[in-house]
């Protein structure tokens, strides 16, 4: 069985490979869409292929952020009670801003 440093390795790059075409293709999606008007705009965010792409995008980055700021707090704080306390910080961010992208795109998706 893997260690859980193992996993935890894993998990960190899988996100990161996750990222790099999910990134490369919405900035590209991002420049076509200059000069486009408010609804076509909606219009194209809200298509199920791309909503689905920006969810994943949301998870996934959130997620990767989480697995390296907890590689800097392991490295970087020495007390037990400081290093539990901001995970656990590191956590929550990491959830709310996983929640309010993935919450944006529902609400655009239902807009449109």
């Amino acid at each position: 069985m893997a260690s859980s440093a193992t996993k935890h390795f894993a998990r960190q790059r899988m996100t990161a490979m996750i990222q790099v075409p999910l990134t490369i293709f919405l900035v590209i999606f991002a420049i076509t869409m200059i000069g486009s008007t408010r609804e076509e705009a909606l219009a194209a965010f809200s298509t199920w292929w791309i909503a689905a792409l920006l969810v994943a995008w949301f998870i996934s980055v959130p997620l990767h952020m989480s697995i390296g700021i907890g590689d800097i707090i392991d490295d970087y704080l020495h007390k037990k009670g400081t290093r539990s306390l901001t995970h656990t910080l590191n956590s929550v961010y990491a959830l709310l801003i996983g929640i309010l992208g993935v919450g944006s795109v529902i609400a655009i998706t239902l807009i449109a």
